[in-house]
């Protein structure tokens, strides 16, 4: 399996100060590729002689999963140190994900079982605490 992705986000502190603490809300988006490798039976199709021939043959096929994000997070940051932030957020998302195998193939899980597995669609809730070290 391999991929990549990018999330671009926005943030916007509620009050206008010089040290980067408070209040804040951000928003912003994504995109997420996953390539994965199977190695299993399947139908293959073949012609020989202007006709087709189907064999059930051991080989390998890749599944592309693409997904796209939008989410919103309120958050509170603070500095504890003179080096080190702690960052406190929460808020919403929307996944949608997609995916592309051959037309033979039938894939027995989609990877699309909550909101953390790779290949989901819905509403999700994010969360979480950050620390930063910066100068």
């Amino acid at each position: 399996m391999s991929g990549a992705g990018l999330e671009v986000f926005f943030r916007r502190y509620l009050k206008d100060q010089i040290e980067p603490s408070g209040f804040y809300f951000t928003g912003g988006g994504g995109y997420r590729f996953i390539n994965q490798e199977y190695r299993g039976d399947r139908w293959d199709t073949y012609t020989e002689n202007d006709l087709t021939f189907y064999r059930y043959n051991n080989s390998s096929w890749h599944k592309h999963t693409h997904t796209f994000s939008l989410k919103a997070t309120i958050g509170y940051q603070t500095i504890i140190d003179r080096h080190l932030l702690l960052d406190l957020f929460m808020g919403y998302g929307f996944m949608f994900s997609t995916y592309e195998i051959p037309g033979n193939v039938e894939v027995a899980s989609r990877f699309d079982n909550d909101a953390f597995s790779f290949g989901y669609t819905g509403l999700l809730f994010v969360g979480g605490l950050r620390l930063g070290i910066g100068w």
